[in-house]
């Protein structure tokens, strides 16, 4: 830590002592202790009555215990560069009114620590979120809120307009986001794909996707093509279908001993998928050496 901060050096060991003993004492000991200054060796700038000690007493009561208190400063050690009355109580209090809160707030925190000092939303992300909908008390709002949150709202307006694009209707797209919001969270490119995959290759109507809401998280040059020809191929072989989503997103192993080595086709099979395995591998290594 002190080769990542040499000005700390010039602090004699009466400052430091009294601050290190105060951190141990809200629960920040052997290698917790460590990582917290690794991540911000500026907290020891702080002056220990005036700043730490009094931002220390005031998160641990908004965490509720020393344990959860532990656990978030861990999480966003950044806490701590707030100014307490300016930036960290009204942030917190604002955050806390849409129900983060205690544990519930340590989990916001994994998400980002990004918008700690936020204290407001626009107009049109408050609008976004009541269209999306959810229950207040529940986690799906939280998580709506801070994915919402985290984004321009040009950004979330194409994105939104894009799941239109792809097929899906006014009231699909609503329900597809009140269901699944980490939608919000994927790039245009990538739905586009995999909704065009779904739509041009599986045969299957958009709005699969409403109630299989994990597809978009499949990958679709390593995962879905390969495994998709495989199941045509067994289709075509045993004249029924088995369930697709089950097929495309099972583990790797499962996939290959079930699907594949359980067959009596699999060594058919197994040349199917390990050429269309390969096949996205080169795609993959020409598209790198295109973008030098």
């Amino acid at each position: 830590m002190m080769r990542m901060k040499p000005q700390l050096l010039g602090y004699v060991e009466t400052t430091l002592e009294p601050k290190l003993k105060l951190l141990e004492d809200f629960g920040f000991v052997d290698q917790n202790l460590v990582k917290l200054l690794k991540e911000n060796p500026y907290i020891l700038c702080n002056s220990l009555e005036n700043s730490l000690f009094p931002m220390m007493e005031f998160l641990k009561n908004v965490f509720q215990s020393q344990d959860v208190l532990v656990k978030a400063l861990l999480k966003a050690p950044r806490l701590l560069s707030f100014g307490l009355e300016k930036t960290l109580k009204p942030s917190l209090a604002f955050w806390e009114g849409w129900g983060f809160s205690g544990t519930k707030l340590v989990s916001f925190l994994k998400v980002t620590s990004a918008l700690l000092s936020r204290t407001s939303l626009t107009l049109a992300h408050l609008d976004l979120i009541q269209k999306i909908g959810a229950e207040k008390e529940s986690t799906v709002f939280r998580y709506i809120v801070g994915i919402v949150a985290m984004r321009r709202m040009e950004t979330l307006e194409e994105k939104i307009e894009n799941l239109k694009l792809c097929g899906l209707s006014e009231e699909e797209t609503w329900q597809l986001l009140g269901a699944s919001p980490v939608v919000l969270s994927f790039s245009k490119e990538s739905v586009s794909e995999k909704m065009n995959f779904l739509v041009n290759n599986t045969e299957l109507p958009a709005s699969y996707v409403l109630k299989h809401p994990s597809f978009l998280r499949i990958h679709v040059e390593e995962v879905m093509k390969p495994r998709f020809l495989v199941w045509q191929k067994i289709k075509s072989i045993n004249g029924y279908e088995l369930p697709l989503l089950m097929v495309l997103s099972m583990p790797e192993t499962r996939f290959v001993n079930s699907i594949i080595k359980g067959h009596p086709e699999s060594k058919i099979l197994w040349t199917i998928y390990e050429n269309a395995i390969s096949n996205a591998s080169n795609r993959s290594k020409s598209s790198t050496k295109d973008n030098f």
